[in-house]
């Protein structure tokens, strides 16, 4: 499959009075066409900030955007406009990010319009077709946003989102603010649309369940790094120690069975004052003074398996999900 996008060590740091915030620490990863990556972490770790650089809705401080073999990172806004079209973002707020003034059939038009697709009836056409793709009723299309729950308002950003049938979409916590039976539809839709498209999908949550229902590969973020990339059937099998202690943080649907797991101890350190060595170390319960003091590099493990830690041959070989 072609490669369709790379991101090479990016950066993006916010200042906060005299110190920086790494808020993404040198990020590097590739997407291939139709693939679903999960990119997964605790809040704060930089994940929701990596998808708003690759959509270019912030700057980075450095490092390269790739995107179908162009660089894209420091085009202007009107250059990049004509590309915003292949890059699209479902938010994590489906009320939020809806304009309230603005009737469900509006603000999915509201793209078509500005990229100048098709006349009047053709558009209103369109977006009756994405009503129904959504799983939405065409009597929805006058409706406003309030007037929706909280699943119907996400089905409208997603139709706004596939409405110029982009090539990417960085769907950012799209079901963390749904009921639990409201996400599985989401997530459903999400995997339907993405076959029926061919679309491929950065999946961008705090929830390591929910990613390994849709993902093909899994990316673990811990303060700004990618700390573990590794194909999502091998989930169980994870190598680092902070993604164990997602796994096990997640519960088991039989009570009978137990996890057997050492807990993290403290808090997450702040992203203005970094640990030295493995960023994971102050709270890691297999630490060595290796891990103080030698930063680890993401190597591999295995076939598209990639871990950043001094002592995966310490940690449980299997975790039960």
């Amino acid at each position: 499959m072609a490669t369709l996008l790379e991101v090479k060590n990016l950066v993006k740091h916010y200042r906060s009075g005299k110190s920086r915030v790494h808020a993404v620490n040198g990020v590097s990863l590739e997407l291939t066409k139709g693939e679903v990556l999960g990119v997964v972490g605790e809040s704060g770790c930089g994940k929701t900030t990596l998808g708003l650089l690759i959509t270019r809705l912030v700057k980075s401080d450095s490092g390269d955007i790739v995107f179908e073999g162009n660089d894209i990172t420091h085009l202007s806004q009107r250059t990049l406009r004509p590309l915003r079209a292949k890059i699209q973002m479902i938010f994590q707020d489906p009320y939020a990010s809806l304009n309230p003034r603005m009737r469900a059939g509006e603000i999915i038009e509201e793209p078509l319009i500005i990229h100048k697709r098709g006349n009047t009836h053709q558009r209103h056409d369109q977006v009756m077709e994405l009503l129904d793709l959504v799983g939405l009723s065409p009597n929805d299309y006058n409706k406003y946003p309030h007037e929706f729950s909280g699943g119907q308002r996400q089905r409208i950003g997603i139709a706004r989102a596939i409405a110029l049938k982009p090539d990417l979409i960085i769907a950012d916590e799209p079901v963390s603010a749904l009921d639990v039976s409201i996400q599985g539809e989401i997530i459903n839709l999400l995997k339907n649309l993405q076959k029926k498209f061919n679309l491929t999908y950065i999946f961008i949550s705090h929830d390591l369940k929910v990613v390994s229902q849709i993902s093909d590969r899994i990316a673990v973020m811990y303060l700004g790094k990618i700390v573990e990339l590794f194909p999502a059937e091998k989930l169980s099998f994870a190598r680092h120690p902070y993604t164990q202690a997602l796994l096990t943080s997640v519960p088991l649907p039989d009570p009978k069975r137990k996890k057997e797991y050492k807990p993290l101890g403290g808090d997450v350190p702040s992203p203005v004052q970094l640990p030295t060595g493995c960023l994971f170390h102050p709270r890691c319960p297999y630490r060595e003074e290796v891990c103080v003091n030698v930063e680890p590099q993401l190597e591999s493990h295995g076939p598209n398996d990639l871990a950043s830690c001094h002592l995966t041959h310490k940690v449980p070989k299997e975790i039960p999900i």
